[in-house]
């Protein structure tokens, strides 16, 4: 269940799965994280866009291992 969860957000809610283009549709999913963002003060943002990328990396780095991705021994812990 985690599992399913963790790649649905991490391939930017099944976008990242399309055959033609899936970076450029997955990339589409940030405009409105964007234009919410323009809402916030300065300050705020950077604390969002910390917090959202903190939560976003290990995600990630799941996701790949998931689905098969290589990781190099020396970096892996």
């Amino acid at each position: 269940m985690i599992e399913s969860a963790v790649l649905l957000v991490a391939t930017g809610f099944g976008l990242g799965w399309l055959p033609w283009a899936p970076g450029t549709f997955g990339s589409l999913i940030g405009l409105p994280l964007a234009w919410w963002l323009l809402g916030h003060p300065p300050g705020r943002r950077v604390v969002i866009m910390v917090v959202l990328l903190a939560m976003a990396v290990p995600l990630c780095h799941w996701a790949s291992l998931w689905l098969g991705g290589r990781c190099s021994p020396d970096r892996c812990r």
